[in-house]
Formats: structure tokens, sequence, C-alpha cells
């Protein structure tokens, strides 16, 4: 699962990856990524 994420994020080039890494080695990822993830189709919406 947080692999498809790490993909996603990779894929959006966002500076935000380092705080998925770090929520996921703290075991609290669900609602910090579903944030982050969100933030990053918002950007890539606006940029695009």
């Amino acid at each position: 699962m947080f692999k498809s994420y790490l993909i996603i994020l990779t894929i959006f080039n966002t500076d935000d990856i380092t705080m998925v890494l770090l929520a996921d080695s703290m075991n609290d990822i669900s609602e910090c990524q579903k944030a982050v993830i969100s933030n990053c189709i918002a950007k890539y919406r606006k940029d695009s």
C-alpha cells in the first residue's frame, strides 16, 4: 500500500515526500498520507 503512495508522489514530483516517509516510520500514516496526496493532486491540477 505504501509503495503506491510513493509512486504517486514521485509522479507528482513533490517535496512533501519526506513528510510521508517520516509519517510511515512513525506508523501514523493514513491521515497524513491522505492529506499529502490530496495536496499533490491539487498542486498538479493547478499547475497543469
